[in-house]
């Protein structure tokens, strides 16, 4: 792919000069979501899919960007103003760099993303990363890692709010391909665990159905659990968010707040759990109780954190019906709705029609199916993504 990209670089930005390659790696969150913005613990997994970029820097100041074989070129001066929505999160990017002198020439620039878009915010956020990563190179700015986070949550905080999760942050920059990552963002202690569920797959369905305004969703219940943590500060002294809360805690204030505060609050604590019994059941090589956990997820976001989606809620309750499935869950964080399911690998393919055929029945559109083995790189199968 990228002998296809510089192809395509040469072909619409021309001449051979020196050409840089970068690439970002994607994550998506299996447990932990919703908890980021209270220093929680969450679990995602690196799949072997990334963001890729050929870049070459300019002696003026035109910036060229173009889509892999789009044959559509976005144009602009380093000294503009003005952004595109569709660019608007990369020129966030510069115009940071701009703001602390870092970028004194333009540049071309293809870029090409191999990832789903479903999977939501991890697309996003490689993207991000990629992209400024590139720039570090080609221009030999020498950013630190801690400069690359840092502008990249500024860059989101600015465009998307609190949404805005920074163990995407660390698990494109530290992840590694087909495995676990692990993180505590109160400490920023991280880890890379091997799966040692290597006869499952990870397998996303994309409805490929838009959610209307998502970063408004996710925001407001932002803002219900802040009003949750200002509220059991009454009670005891000392609580930073709800990282401190417990549920037995909880459970015993349950008429100290608004019912709809309470099942927000209740959600995230309780995921809280979920994550650190998800790290015994990996340890433990125990997929019935990794899957259990990821569906007990699912219940929770759908009914106390009310990300209420029947599309979503179809797949994960017809997949657990099956007892080649593990585990299932919607993909919240995500401009489309999407879940994902964690299957036998050996039945992947009866999955696959059944579960499109169930749902062609029930909304009369098609669902799309992407495969990801739970698996190291040196023993994965060929990965197949399915159309629909």
């Amino acid at each position: 792919m990228q002998k296809e990209i510089l192809k395509y670089f040469k072909q619409i930005f021309g001449d051979s000069r020196p050409i840089v390659q970068e690439s970002a790696k994607v994550n998506l969150i299996l447990l932990g979501d919703h908890t980021h913005y209270n220093h929680g613990i969450l679990i995602s997994y690196v799949i072997d899919k990334r963001w890729l970029f050929a870049m070459r820097k300019r002696a003026d100041n035109q910036i060229n960007i173009s889509y892999y074989n789009s044959f559509s070129i976005y144009e602009m001066n380093l000294c503009d103003d003005d952004r595109e929505k569709k660019y608007q999160m990369l020129c966030g990017i510069l115009e940071y760099l701009k703001k602390d002198n870092l970028l004194q020439s333009g540049f071309d620039c293809v870029l090409y993303n191999e990832a789903p878009q479903c999977i939501g915010l991890g697309v996003a956020s490689s993207q991000q990363i990629g992209f400024l990563t590139a720039i570090n190179k080609t221009f030999r700015l020498n950013l630190s890692d801690e400069y690359i986070l840092n502008l990249v949550r500024a860059n989101e905080l600015t465009h998307i709010g609190k949404i805005s999760n920074i163990a995407h942050h660390y698990a494109i920059l530290y992840g590694k391909p087909n495995k676990f990552f692990f993180i505590d963002l109160r400490s920023k202690e991280y880890k890379n665990i091997t799966s040692p569920f290597q006869n499952y797959s990870l397998m996303v369905c994309d409805t490929e159905e838009q959610i209307k305004n998502p970063t408004k969703i996710c925001n407001e219940r932002i803002e219900e659990c802040e009003v949750g943590v200002r509220g059991l500060r009454l009670y005891v002294w000392g609580i930073k968010n709800l990282r401190d809360v417990h549920k037995d805690f909880l459970l015993r204030h349950v008429h100290m707040l608004p019912k709809k505060i309470f099942s927000r609050v209740l959600y995230n604590v309780q995921e809280r759990t979920r994550v650190e019994l998800a790290l015994k059941a990996i340890k433990k090589k125990d997929i019935a109780l990794f899957g259990r956990l990821i569906s007990e997820s699912h219940k929770n976001l759908y009914e106390d954190y009310e990300l209420v989606c029947p599309k979503c809620n179809f797949i994960v309750e017809n997949a657990l019906r099956d007892n080649y499935t593990m585990g299932a869950k919607m993909i919240s964080c995500t401009s489309i709705r999407s879940s994902f399911v964690i299957a036998d690998r050996s039945m992947e393919l009866l999955f696959s029609e059944k579960i499109k055929t169930e749902f062609q029945k029930q909304f009369g559109t098609a669902l799309r199916l992407h495969n990801f083995p739970l698996c190291n790189s040196k023993d994965k199968q060929v990965l197949v993504s399915e159309t629909a």
